[in-house]
């Protein structure tokens, strides 16, 4: 289809072309020459006939269309023969010299170049050819228009269908939307008055809220009580007056004879080991040291000393006495950590979701049906273990832990594998253990490069203070002193020669020498009972 402004361009050029061939033919008054040897007028009527002719065949390569494109394309073709014609003449009346010519030489020149019925046919092809492009574009023209009019009203017919469909689209999304919006806000305001209500309960119930976890607490720590978990350590001896003082002052000497105790518990870490002889005093020591209140100074500059915290950490002091005589428990792994887990959670409740998380969330999802309190027995061994092993391992609470383990030699068990657990929760550095034993080799090894401490080697002033104060305050050996100096200083002397450490010992044999001069017993029968005692203790 031909566009509309290329058969406005051609409409142009043919009327130009038939204005000037008909001036050219019917008024020759104004022609003169042109510096090619050629008139000007001719020289227009040449240029714009070639670019005729040019356009005339570019448009003939359209294909043709509508009737009206068709009759369209004849008159091009009568066009382009006329365009053809008048330049086969045009090139005839070009002149041959560059010189002048007069215009009579021009009239001459088409008078004999075209007759005048030539030209008379020529003029009315011309006019011809005028009139019928005009009507020829005016009515293509209004074809497309109209075309394009009916091709615009049908996009504007389904851009309006296309709008309607949209709006109805819209205005139903709306009305969901709508519907959506007011459901939501329903439900909105449905789960707020519920939350809402939930939140006053929750606040109600606040006061029972920490009652239940106080009684689950509670139970925790009730259940891992037993009976005898105290009895031994309330059957220890205390110390005697004045002895013992020296754990806490600082060891002298090039070579010290013990690792600074006090300074350990001050700022030292993982365990310390006092070893000593059956009967050397251990038990009586671990007892002092568990209730002299320096023990608790000395820790509480540990506690101090907790990370980058200015503020004290909660300290906790847990002991447990092994007791070879006593009841299984006494003497078990599981008697020793229940008392341990037990004390701990007595000063530190809140770690008793971290020692048995599922016992404590089972316990508190079911607490409409009571606080359950038969679990404990069924414990095995490895959960305690691991139960202890969290409690070092928190950090949920910056608690300062001080274990004191008496008589690891009485434990009955695996002593290397109750070594190894100590080792481990040592590590923690909330966590440090004093523990004693005999020098036994299995304890040597795993303790033997630890801070620790000889106590037979320590105890030659304490034996001395106590056997010089047992027979001064003794009335019936001052009246023997009095009668036989001799014989009750050398009593004396030999007591505290062959103690070699064994506290008991010294008492066992001090209260039998007591008992035999209050009963007046001659000097040969006090030296039997003085040496009818072994001179070791097992």
């Amino acid at each position: 289809m031909i566009e509309v402004l290329a058969a406005i361009a051609l409409a142009g050029n043919i009327l130009e072309f038939t204005r000037l061939g008909i001036s050219l033919l019917n008024d020759t008054r104004e022609l003169y020459k042109s510096a090619k040897g050629s008139l000007s007028v001719n020289d227009q009527l040449e240029l714009i006939t070639i670019d005729l002719e040019a356009f005339v065949a570019k448009l003939r390569e359209s294909n043709p269309g509508t009737s009206i494109e068709n009759s369209f394309q004849a008159l091009l073709t009568e066009t382009q023969g006329v365009a053809k014609q008048l330049l086969d003449r045009l090139e005839g009346l070009k002149s041959k010299d560059s010189r002048g010519r007069k215009w009579e030489s021009f009239r001459k020149a088409i008078k004999g170049a075209w007759t005048r019925d030539e030209i008379e046919e020529l003029t009315k092809k011309l006019s011809r050819f005028k009139d019928a492009l005009i009507l020829s574009s005016l009515l293509e023209n209004t074809v497309r228009m109209k075309t394009q009019a009916a091709f615009v009203e049908g996009i504007q017919d389904q851009m309006d269908t296309l709008v309607l469909l949209v709006r109805r689209n819209y205005e139903a999304r709306s009305d969901e939307h709508h519907h959506a919006r007011r459901t939501i806000a329903q439900e909105i305001a449905g789960e707020t008055n519920e939350i809402t209500a939930r939140f006053e309960m929750l606040s109600v119930s606040e006061v029972h809220e920490r009652k239940l976890r106080h009684d689950i607490d509670t139970a925790i720590i009730q259940n891992l009580a037993y009976s005898s978990m105290t009895e031994r350590y309330e059957n220890i001896t205390e110390a005697f007056p004045k002895t013992f003082d020296w754990i806490f002052e600082p060891s002298t000497g090039v070579q010290p004879k013990w690792s600074n105790f006090s300074e350990w518990l001050k700022t030292g870490s993982g365990i310390y080991w006092i070893a000593g002889k059956a009967g050397s005093g251990k038990s009586t020591l671990m007892r002092y040291i568990y209730e002299d209140e320096r023990t608790r100074d000395y820790l509480k500059s540990w506690a101090k000393s907790s990370g980058n915290s200015p503020r004290e950490a909660p300290l906790s002091v847990a002991t447990f006495f092994f007791w070879l005589s006593g009841t299984p428990m006494q003497k078990s792994e599981i008697g020793l950590l229940r008392a341990l887990l037990h004390q701990v959670l007595s000063s530190c409740p809140q770690l008793g979701s971290v020692a048995f998380p599922d016992i404590w969330s089972k316990n508190y999802s079911n607490a409409i049906d009571g606080v359950s309190s038969d679990w404990i027995n069924a414990l095995p061994l490895k959960r305690l273990r691991s139960a202890l092993q969290r409690v070092a391992q928190q950090t949920k609470m910056p608690v300062k832990i001080f274990f004191l383990v008496d008589g690891l030699d009485e434990f009955v068990g695996d002593h290397e594998e109750l070594a190894t657990l100590f080792k481990l929760i040592s590590q923690s550095s909330m966590i440090k253990i004093c523990v004693s034993s005999r020098p036994w080799i299995i304890f040597e090894q795993i303790y033997g490069l630890r801070p620790s401490l000889r106590l037979q080697d320590l105890t030659e002033g304490d034996i001395s203070y106590y056997v010089n104060s047992k027979f001064d305050s003794s009335v019936p050996f001052q009246r023997l002193r009095s009668i036989q100096p001799e014989i009750a200083d050398l009593l004396r002397d030999e007591v505290i020669e062959k103690a070699e450490g064994v506290f008991l010992w010294v008492q066992i044999v001090v209260d039998s020498l007591l008992t035999g001069i209050r009963n007046e017993d001659d000097m040969a029968i006090l030296r039997q009972r003085l040496t009818a005692m072994p001179p070791k203790l097992e």
